[in-house]
Formats: structure tokens, sequence, C-alpha cells
């Protein structure tokens, strides 16, 4: 990941289908801050299993909403027809692509935050 400049990987099956996400966060909250060697820790450990993606042919506008509501900062992008992983997206691209967006990703985030809090 830091010889590629990349914040996350996908973990795929045999077949090729996506079954995971792992994240640079991924590994500072789980392995880093426990203070783990990391060459005792597998991905399977500690990636997010059934991530959250998009397809190809989905709107970016959707992309940024989903990021901004669900708190995450990358999501895999599914072939329409295949349904394999043929990309990611971050919202480092939705920065680079519409910044516009990027507003309403991180309002969104602070809506669904606080909403959060006024249901306890």
């Amino acid at each position: 990941m830091v010889e590629k400049g990349v914040g996350s990987v996908v973990v795929l099956d045999e077949a090729g289908m996506l079954m995971g996400i792992m994240t640079r966060t991924d590994i500072l909250k789980h392995v880093v801050a426990k203070g783990l060697n990391p060459d005792n820790v597998k991905v399977s450990d500690i990636m997010t299993r059934n991530p959250l993606y998009v397809l190809a042919d989905t709107p970016l506008e959707e992309a940024a909403r989903l990021m901004g509501s669900r708190g995450v900062g990358h999501l895999p992008v599914l072939d329409p027809k295949t349904f394999k992983p043929i990309g990611m997206i971050s919202k480092r691209d939705v920065l680079r692509i519409a910044p516009h967006y990027i507003t309403m990703v991180y309002a969104l985030r602070i809506e669904s935050a606080s909403s959060q809090s006024r249901e306890f």
C-alpha cells in the first residue's frame, strides 16, 4: 500500500469476487494501536467483510452520498455485469474530480452523526 500510494485494497475470493476491503485505518486501529506484530496478523483478521460498494455506472453524486452517509472513505467499484472489482473510488477522488460534492460528503456525515446522537 505504501509503495503504490493507496489507502485501501480489495480482498478477493478464488473466483475474483469481492470479499472485503482493508484500509490504512484498519491497519492503524487493529494492528498499530494494539502494538501487534504485522507479521503475525492476517488480512482476513482486520479487513471489513462484505463492504459497501458501487457499480461502475453509479453516478458520482450517489457514491459521494454513500461515503458521507456511511462514514467510509473508500468504495470498491464493481463491473455491473460480473460484479467483479474493477477499481476503487475514494474521498480524495471526489475532491479531485468534483470538489463541490465533498461538502455534501462531510455535511451528510455530520448530519448522520447528529441524528444518531439524537436516537439515544
